[in-house]
């Protein structure tokens, strides 16, 4: 692995005005009033805000206009206090403060002496009514009691409206899900150096569940402070100490005793998952020093379904004759075990394979309160996951191990004038991914032929630096935050892959004449850097006491990729068939990227708020989307050369091969083959737009109904260049071989119709719900800004123009919470009855969304090819009986000529059909034991597909393959974990 510079290099590049670790909201803000009885304002009046848990205090007085902010706020339960010359104290406590949060306070004084106090048991407002965010808050109740598999918190992001999670990343609003950012306490903690992602591996997505606070989603109409990004942000915060002394011990526990059986298999396969660890924290010095930290490990083994498409026996034996040398890569096959046709190439294979997931991670944390004015914390994470993942290839299982440092270092200062907050944020990551058959000196084949092996050595290093100061103050009615940011990026890779053959037909394998021939050469280790720097200012301006007014602007400066070593290679010309750049310069970049915003709040009843806005936002591109496929050992040593049938007859190449045999061929003298970035690559952005009406009902309910339009720009095509004509079997550009042409051509956009509902935990229940109708539109199969599939035909984008991946139309779900009343019901106080009938709960999570888009594909050596559409009804009418969703009969080979290249592009569009839509309730039971005050254990048993429904999926959408249209497996079977969580 590359080492990657020492880190003051770093912050002798910032600047003066850096910020945040993408100056990520981590604290809430208080706007209040404070009037007298009469509604007129009070001036010069006394606020303080007194953390409950730690004793931390913020003061400020009110201005001219009775109005006063308090920023810079840590999440927590807080005591608000009033004080005016000639009217009684007014202390309102119990107002829970969560990051990210905004919020609005009125409080009008009594006449009377200020010695006399009127307390008040107040709770945070339930609507929003200070600007024109979207939010999403998983405060401790959610995010600890509602069933979560493996007490992985990230999947109750997708209780949120338009949140889609997906491969440990997230698309809010159908935006690209590159473009979101992961915080931890407002520092990056995404799991990967090339792009963003909510995990490197494993269940543990960056800091353990028993570690977390809250969890905080911002998106729509974001303040400048968050950013850059063309999405929203998810921020976690951490637990702190407090005064008390407070820690917990728990194991999570499932085996296959009292699982479901997966309803593609005849049993159940053995599983044995064993998650445990504890937390603990409390004070060193009382309203002080505090410290918190939390152990979790997790040991996995566990029989999972495996599927596949493999070579019969009858031709693998014609193979093997034919062609002794294939016998070793098709001996990595089993058998089919599914009935297939006589003289079929492939059948089905189905079974069980054991996989092995480890982990073990440490998090702690430290706050210390200088003053009354000066807060300062410090937190470190580690992380050490594995992985082994079984495939159906029992020879060719996949293997991870990744090791995670991450850190954050911040200092607050609040003052009546003003109020400031200073973060480093540290976070290096380190994966080695290997798949075995790599080990076995293979070479694979791929493509046409309805199966697949392939394998690679992949590993990774990425560190991300990041250092912020913002600064807040309050003139008259105007609240002003101000700041800038500088990160660095840094990324590294030691890459090798086994030669990938291909074959247009069976009788090509066994003649051994390849149409297509794809050699990674791989690269040495090396350091691939860039860097954000950046300004934002927002003014939260109230023109009244029911309207407010958010105004927000962003200037960012992105750089261009740069390679230590200067081994970084792009090409200019039209689409790279030209000179080469510089490698200070690959592309052309610009000096800052704008990012104005504006919304507004009106607070038309006490009860109802209106509120909208529009706004522009922009995002980095990631290294994933480009920059690391320009890496070379040299510029005539190339990455990759995909072979023609031509050039793979010139160059004597044949199965099998080396990448050592081929390298002297090419070196100096072969095809130039490296990927192109465009010249003009404008960072991807947003341009979002929305409007919503919100509604408090009673003191516990509050409903939403919003439009919530966007429209991305500048995200990634990947075209393929010189592809082979498939009537000659030659390229159109002697000298050239294929590559990728990364542009930013991809534009979606998304328009939906979101609603929510909220009831704040009262009289022992809690719920939320959200339905929302929505429609995302893309022109590629990933609407991303990472590497997309290329289009069906490279010249022709538009004609990809479909569904993205995350145009789910309907989606439903709601959480709830509820203890079960049996004391009251009984009449029973006693401690046995409490020991026996309190502290029963009952949670649980329903969810339905309509079917997704799916994109049926043909393999020639066009990638994304797609057959044709022959009309008729493509869905049959007994799927769920007979496994067969798709009709076969109304689809049809697109004819392929030279080289296994398409003479023409098939005329079904892309994601043109839909899966089947799914439901889903998962539910959880526990039982609170309260010995004391101070000790708890709770016994819970979380049921995942409680009712054990049976949701199709994993349709082969492969037109060559054997099962092409049948469903392959399921969302899964039920599932049950038990669950011991004691807490004192």
């Amino acid at each position: 692995m590359s080492q990657v510079g020492h880190w003051p290099r770093v912050w002798a590049a910032a600047v003066l005005w850096s910020a945040v670790c993408l100056a990520q909201v981590n604290t809430a803000t208080v706007y209040g009033t404070v009037t007298d009885p009469s509604g007129s304002a009070i001036p010069q009046a006394a606020v303080n805000a007194a953390n409950l848990q730690t004793g931390g205090s913020w003061n400020t007085v009110t201005n001219a206009q009775g109005e006063y902010t308090l920023t810079f706020l840590p999440a927590g339960l807080y005591t608000i206090t009033t004080k005016g010359a000639g009217f009684k104290e007014s202390r309102n406590t119990g107002i829970e403060l969560s990051g990210g949060q905004e919020l609005r306070l009125k409080y009008a004084l009594a006449l009377g002496d200020v010695t006399e106090t009127v307390t008040v048991s107040a709770e945070t407002p339930l609507i929003n009514t200070a600007n024109a965010e979207q939010s999403l808050n998983l405060n401790l109740a959610r995010v600890k009691e509602l069933p979560t598999a493996n007490r992985d918190w990230s999947s109750l992001l997708s209780l949120g409206a338009g949140m889609t999670v997906s491969n440990n990343a997230v698309s809010m609003n159908g935006l690209p899900q590159d473009g979101f950012r992961f915080t931890v306490d407002g520092a990056n903690a995404s799991g990967s150096g090339e792009s963003e992602t909510l995990t490197s591996l494993g269940y543990i997505k960056a800091v353990s569940l028993e570690a977390v606070r809250e969890v905080t989603v911002t998106s729509g109409i974001a303040p400048a402070e968050t950013g850059p990004t063309m999405s929203g942000n998810v921020n976690v915060i951490t637990k702190s100490g407090t005064n008390d002394l407070h820690g917990s011990l728990f194991e999570n526990n499932r085996t296959e005793d009292v699982a479901a059986r997966n309803q593609f298999l005849m049993t159940r396969p053995p599983v044995t998952f064993n998650q445990f660890g504890g937390s603990i924290g409390g004070p060193i010095l009382k309203n002080k020093l505090f410290y918190f930290g939390v152990y979790e490990g997790y040991r996995s083994r566990a029989f999972t379904a495996v599927s596949g498409n493999v070579p019969t026996g009858e031709f693998r034996a014609l193979v093997t004759a034919a062609n002794p040398a294939m016998k070793t890569f098709f001996d990595t096959f089993p058998l089919p075990n599914s009935s297939y046709a006589a003289g079929a190439v492939t059948g089905f294979y189905q079974s069980a394979a054991s996989g092995v997931e480890d982990s073990n991670h440490y998090s702690m944390r430290g706050d210390y309160m200088m003053t009354d004015r000066d807060m300062f914390s410090v937190r470190y994470t580690y992380d050490t996951p594995f992985q082994l993942t079984p495939r159906v290839s029992p020879q060719n299982t996949r293997t991870f191990d990744v090791t995670t440092h991450k850190g954050v270092v911040s200092y607050i200062h609040s003052s009546a004038g003003y109020s400031a907050e200073t973060r480093v944020g540290y976070n290096r990551f380190e994966r080695a991914r290997l798949d075995n058959i790599f080990t076995l000196g293979v070479s694979a084949i791929t493509g046409s032929l309805g199966f697949s092996n392939s394998g690679e050595l992949m590993e990774n290093l990425g560190v991300n630096y990041s250092f912020d100061q913002i600064i807040a103050l309050t003139r008259g009615r105007h609240s002003i935050k101000f700041g800038g940011l500088f990160q660095m990026y840094e990324s590294g890779r030691n890459n090798e892959t086994v030669p990938e053959f291909q074959f247009a037909n069976a009788n090509d394998l066994l003649a051994n004449k390849p149409s297509q021939v794809t050699i990674s050469f791989g690269v040495r280790p090396y350091t691939l850097r860039n860097w954000i720097t950046g300004f934002f200012v927002q003014d939260d301006f109230r023109v009244s006491r029911n309207f407010m007014v958010n105004l927000g602007l962003r200037a960012d400066w992105f750089s261009v990729p740069t390679e230590d070593s200067g081994r970084i290679f792009n090409r200019t010309g039209p689409f790279g068939i030209g000179p080469y750049t510089s490698s200070d310069s690959i592309y052309s970049g610009s000096k800052f990227d704008y990012s104005p915003r504006a919304g507004f709040a009106w607070t038309i009843t006490p009860k109802t708020v209106i509120r909208a806005g529009s706004g522009i936002f922009t995002s980095a591109h990631n290294q994933f989307g480009g920059p690391v496929e320009l890496i070379q050992n040299a510029i005539d040593e190339p990455n990759r050369v995909v072979f023609s049938a031509v050039e793979a007859s010139r160059f004597g190449i044949s199965y099998p091969t080396t990448n050592a045999t081929v390298l002297p061929l090419v070196k100096g003298a072969g095809p130039i083959s490296g990927t192109v970035i465009g010249q003009r690559f404008p960072q991807p952005s947003s341009i979002q737009w929305t409007m919503s009406v919100s509604r408090e009902i009673g003191k516990t309910l509050s409903v939403e109904t919003a439009y919530m339009g966007n429209h991305a720009i500048h995200a990634n095509v990947v075209r393929r260049i010189n592809q082979v004509n498939p009537l000659t079997g030659l390229r159109p550009y002697d000298g050239y071989s294929e590559y990728n042409y990364y542009d930013g051509s991809e534009s979606t956009n998304y328009n939906a119709w979101q609603n929510t509902v909220r009831r704040r935990f009262s009289n022992g229940f809690q719920m939320g719900g959200m339905y929302s109708w929505a429609r995302s539109m893309s022109y590629s199969n990933a609407a991303n800004i990472g590497f997309p599939n290329p289009p069906q035909d490279s010249n022709n984008i538009r004609g990809d123009y479909g569904p993205s991946p995350f145009d789910i139309r309907h989606r439903f779900n709601i959480d709830y919470l509820y203890e079960l009343p049996l004391m009251k019901l009984t009449g029973r106080t006693g401690r046995g009855a409490r020991l026996l009938l309190g502290g029963w709960q009952f949670s649980g999570i329903y969810t339905a969304e309509s079917g997704p888009p799916i994109n049926l594909t043909q393999s020639t050596s066009y990638q994304s090819t797609r057959p044709d559409y022959i009309g008729g009804n493509a869905y049959t009418a007994d799927a769920s009986a007979t496994l067969q969703f798709l009709n076969k009969a109304v689809f049809a080979k697109i004819p392929v000529g030279m080289a296994n290249a398409p003479l023409h592009f098939g005329n079904i569009g892309r994601n043109a059909l839909r899966a089947p839509g799914f439901w889903n309730l998962d539910m959880a039971l526990a039982k609170n034991l309260d010995f004391t005050e101070r000790y708890r254990l709770q016994l819970r048993a979380d049921m995942f597909n409680s009712l054990n429904h049976t949701n199709f999926s994993g349709i082969s959408t492969a037109i060559e393959a054997g099962n092409f249209g049948r469903f392959t497996s399921t969302r899964g079977a039920r599932v049950m974990q038990f669950n011991a969580r004691f807490s004192f």
